[in-house]
């Protein structure tokens, strides 16, 4: 900066520079700065441009991952999470909780802003390959665990593992008996395996939404969500998967009933 940008001999400045508050005004400067850069080259070359041509205006609906390129303004909070689920990481239980009132833009959040952000702009340089499950508990009339197998499957995420039924059914049952013991000796070696067998390569990103649904379905009592939350501890302790989750502000007493997903969510969870 010394050399480049002053005079030495009178102590002014000779070139421009910015400066940031904080790494999201970073983050969308340096943005603005490269779409400049690139406009005109993309238009020299010829390359047809780029539109939104759907209303990009979702009223009650929420902001999805293929919503990504017009989702704006959250960009602190999006630095937010990621920055706590790095730091859950290396403390050796990566998982967040997001607590927020009904409609205030949870699910938004997490699928258009973190997942995209992970999936999209490789925040982790050492992820070569991110594998993505989306789980609603209440989606489905099914038990907790059941829902968490069917999803790990149905989105793509760990396609070595069989989409009938019966295995579903056995990987469910396995998942709410012994977490841990399934997690590394069947999903974490699928996972392993989708980063060309190089370990850290590849990793899974699990997002739990609305996970109130758990706490709400007639299908599940407190020991099934309980072994749900235990399945989803281990996978977040597993070192090969992130896990985030979002639930409304008005359950979260309800949340504080169960020692496993308190146990998660410690430090920056």
């Amino acid at each position: 900066i010394r050399e480049e940008f002053h005079d030495v001999s009178t102590g002014t400045n000779i070139r421009a520079y910015h400066t940031f508050p904080a790494p999201p005004d970073f983050a969308n400067r340096l943005r603005v700065h490269l779409l400049e850069l690139l406009d005109p080259l993309v238009a020299r070359l010829g390359f047809p441009e780029r539109r939104w041509d759907a209303c990009p205006f979702r009223g009650l609906s929420m902001f999805g991952l293929e919503h990504a390129p017009i989702y704006f303004g959250r960009e602190q909070a999006v630095c937010d999470v990621q920055l706590a689920l790095r730091e859950q990481a290396r403390k050796g239980c990566a998982s967040v909780l997001i607590v927020g009132a009904s409609g205030s833009g949870k699910s938004s959040l997490a699928r258009a802003g973190v997942l995209a952000r992970l999936t999209q702009d490789s925040f982790d340089p050492e992820v070569q390959t991110w594998l993505t499950s989306v789980l609603v508990p209440g989606a489905q009339d099914r038990m907790p665990c059941f829902s968490l197998a069917e999803a790990l499957v149905s989105d793509g995420a760990l396609p070595e593992l069989s989409e009938c039924d019966q295995d579903l059914l056995d990987l469910a049952g396995a998942l709410a008996i012994d977490p841990a013991l399934v997690v590394n000796h069947r999903l974490k070696p699928a996972i392993i395996k989708a980063g060309q067998g190089k370990p850290g390569s590849a990793r899974l990103f699990l997002l739990v939404d609305q996970m109130e649904e758990v706490l709400t379905d007639p299908n599940a009592d407190e020991e099934a969500a309980t072994r749900l939350f235990a399945a989803i501890d281990a996978l977040a302790r597993s070192g090969v998967a992130w896990v985030l989750m979002t639930v409304r502000s008005d359950f979260y007493t309800r949340c504080q009933s169960f020692p496993v997903l308190m146990a998660m969510t410690e430090g920056a969870g």
